[in-house]
């Protein structure tokens, strides 16, 4: 009976290792006037490249699409991190400074019916969706498409219940989405890819993956705890060590994080040459960054070992360019 239940157990912590594996939104800002932002995460252990992925704004209930509501983007979001899209306005708007300084890109808009970008517009009762671009494939969803929650200024937006008015940490607003920022919470590890059924009535519970936080609220943007764990590449997955490498492939420094307190690290060729050690014995080490640079380690394929200081043991494979 005990194997049984050890089976299942490993088996579910790879199902739950493998929904790491793209892009989710990880925060969400509706600050006053016209302080929009997304936030997105990269819970791999690899860079992603952008230029696949737009997102998607579903304008009060809609169900069908209009170019002018989507934003392609660009650029690169690195290993389990993030990228911060914040809405840019003309002079007569105020975007706050503690925002703009979170930004990695920005969408010029308006938010008027003449416009072709009005993408980041949303006053808490508007669907988004990430998506990649061949396709329009879906990979995650915020809100509800086909569904509007009602005008925020009387009474409308994101409800966990819509028949029960409750108040958002410091808003008596009914909506979560209104006059707040959310938080994805730190156990989602996936997006969302099948829209909330309920026919005409919202069927989105915003509490269930997310953390409403007070209006205006910046300090959090441009980082994100999430509970992935990438453990792909290791070669003894049967040793205690959980062990965890990231970029990989790197060309700069690689990051590792270990369950246990590290005695030693060392890279190795596979023709058994040794390229670096680092030893620490005498101090309680559990993360730690690998400066590749300074190391002088040339491009190639390499055999990361970490020890544990309770004698455990673990192999990765890593590719530096």
């Amino acid at each position: 009976m005990k194997k049984i239940l050890l089976a299942l157990l490993v088996i579910g912590s790879l199902n739950t290792f493998a929904q790491c594996t793209d892009l989710f939104f990880s925060e969400y800002v509706e600050g006053n006037q016209t302080n929009k932002s997304l936030e997105l995460y990269n819970p791999t252990s690899s860079p992603i490249n952008l230029s696949n992925y737009q997102i998607h704004r579903w304008n009060n209930g809609t169900d069908i699409r209009d170019t002018s509501y989507t934003q392609k983007l660009s650029g690169t979001i690195p290993a389990k991190g993030t990228w911060v899209l914040v809405k840019d306005t003309n002079a007569t708007e105020i975007v706050y400074y503690s925002l703009r300084n979170k930004a990695n890109a920005f969408i010029t808009t308006s938010c008027g019916t003449g416009s072709t970008n009005r993408t980041l517009c949303h006053n808490g009762n508007d669907a988004y969706t990430l998506e990649r671009v061949a396709g329009n494939t879906v990979i995650d969803i915020f809100g509800q498409i086909g569904i509007n929650p009602g005008e925020p200024t009387i009474g409308g937006g994101w409800n966990d219940n819509p028949a029960t008015n409750y108040t958002a940490v410091d808003s008596s607003e009914s909506s979560w989405t209104t006059d707040h920022t959310l938080i994805r919470k730190h156990g989602v590890m996936t997006g969302v890819t099948t829209n909330p059924s309920g026919g005409t009535v919202n069927t989105f519970n915003v509490s269930i993956q997310w953390d409403s936080m007070h209006i205006n609220m910046f300090d959090s943007l441009g980082s994100h705890t999430c509970d992935c764990k990438d453990y792909n590449g290791i070669i003894n997955p049967n040793n205690s060590l959980l062990l965890e490498v990231y970029p990989n492939p790197s060309s700069n420094a690689i990051q590792i994080e270990s369950a246990e307190a590290i005695a030693s690290i060392s890279i190795n060729g596979f023709n058994g040459n040794i390229v670096m050690t680092k030893d620490f014995a005498n101090q309680d080490i559990r993360t730690t960054t690998i400066d590749i640079k300074n190391n002088h380690i040339a491009s190639g394929e390499y055999l990361l070992t970490v020890i544990a200081k309770n004698g455990a043991k673990t192999t990765k494979r890593i590719s530096i360019y």
